[in-house]
């Protein structure tokens, strides 16, 4: 009983975990935007990108692949599989492969 109240807790963590990338994966990734293309990056930014943020980015894409695979029989009938698509492989891919290194 034990082990299943701890491997709870640790699913609910990655979650949590999982979660942050792509709250802010959203609306990040627009070229025109140049007040964010013309700030200073620290290297600690990059570091803690590049050591935390990048692989949480890549859990989240993982996580969104199967999520996408499993609601791919509710978004078919709905014809909603771009949207889902969009919000569940595309935007974390894009967080995780695509940005900066550095930028949020």
């Amino acid at each position: 009983m034990r082990f299943i109240n701890i491997a709870v807790v640790a699913a609910l963590v990655l979650c949590m975990l999982v979660q942050a990338p792509l709250v802010f994966a959203e609306g990040q990734y627009d070229a025109k935007n140049t007040r964010e293309a013309k700030r200073n990056v620290s290297g600690e930014d990059m570091v803690a990108d590049l050591v935390f943020a990048r692989p949480i980015g890549f859990l989240g894409l993982v996580f969104g692949m199967a999520a996408f695979v499993a609601a791919l029989p509710f978004t078919v009938p709905t014809q909603q599989v771009n949207e889902a698509g969009k919000k569940l492989v595309v935007a974390p891919a894009k967080y995780t492969f695509v940005r900066r290194l550095g930028y949020k």
